[in-house]
């Protein structure tokens, strides 16, 4: 069995290499397998500068990506690593393109105890760091969560939170190119495949029946889209997507009701009150739509 590397200590940070992990303190810090190779790379070369160029060659191996890709990757290891609002900005900028790691690194012996868990964990952490870029709705870094998520199922292909995950990835891509001359079909038709696989996995996941509605809905199965996230409000009447959620599959009072709901749970959700505002200009109702509306402008 091969040894485990040494643990390079930065601050209140640990960066467990082979086991690609990070942690602050006894806190598990949740970034990619790909940010932490990024991340690597400079800290076993601190204090020497580390070029834009090598980057890409360590974190992404297998595809092409551009300048900004690494920008915001490098935007988002910085905001990982900030322990406060004003801590220490551990990577540093070197002559507008290049990078620096300025800390001091110890070196330690890795724990060996639970090192026979890690495997059974691995397909999940990807998840959780997939789910973080998913809730940040940053079209950047939900591209590079379906990077890891897409290489993960390869390894582990009947973990069903990490085709709920690609699902609700390739859902969103999908979304954000519907105002486009020829919106990203193939992505929804992967959505519709992860979010179908994911319920026979997992059948009492709401995120998975939930998801499975939304992809159903866009696909013109518009009553069966309806079916699949009510079913994800009976198996989990609690978060407040799922009424999101409905109220994008459904119409009427029943999108009225549902946004209510949403913002029952979530009082700043302003795209719940453009949703009731649909209902109520198709309704002849301006007055209230305007209402709505001006209230989602302000949050």
């Amino acid at each position: 069995m091969k040894s485990a590397g040494p643990i390079l200590r930065f601050g209140s940070f640990e960066l467990d290499r082979d086991r690609r992990r990070l942690t602050r303190g006894t806190a598990r810090v949740w970034i990619s397998d790909r940010h932490i190779a990024m991340l690597t790379e400079p800290v076993s070369n601190a204090n020497a500068v580390v070029l834009k160029d090598t980057l890409p060659r360590v974190a992404w191996p297998d595809i092409d990506v551009n300048d900004n890709t690494i920008v915001q990757a490098v935007k988002a290891l910085r905001g990982a690593l900030k322990s406060r609002p004003n801590g220490p900005v551990f990577i540093e900028t070197i002559v507008g393109k290049d990078y620096r790691f300025n800390a001091d690194i110890e070196s330690a012996s890795p724990a060996q105890p639970l090192a026979r868990l890690e495997p059974l964990l691995a397909p999940h952490d990807v998840f959780v760091s997939g789910r973080i870029a998913l809730e940040m709705l940053d079209r950047n870094r939900i591209a590079l969560a379906s990077q890891d998520l897409e290489a993960k199922l390869t390894e582990h292909p009947e973990v069903a939170t990490t085709h709920i995950a690609l699902a609700n990835v390739d859902y969103l891509t999908y979304e954000s190119t519907r105002i486009d001359a020829a919106p990203d079909v193939a992505r929804l038709e992967k959505a519709l495949r992860h979010a179908s696989r994911g319920c026979e996995l997992s059948p009492h996941s709401g995120d998975a029946w939930g998801v499975l509605g939304l992809t159903r809905h866009r696909s013109g199965d518009t009553s069966g889209g309806l079916s699949a996230v009510r079913k994800a409000i009976d198996l989990e009447p609690t978060p407040f997507m799922h009424y999101v959620r409905l109220a994008l599959v459904s119409w009427g009072d029943e999108r009225l009701v549902a946004t209510d709901r949403a913002l029952k749970r979530c009082p700043e959700l302003a795209v719940a009150h453009w949703l009731a505002a649909t209902v109520f200009v198709a309704r002849g109702s301006f007055d209230l739509a305007l209402d709505r509306l001006r209230i989602g402008c302000a949050l």
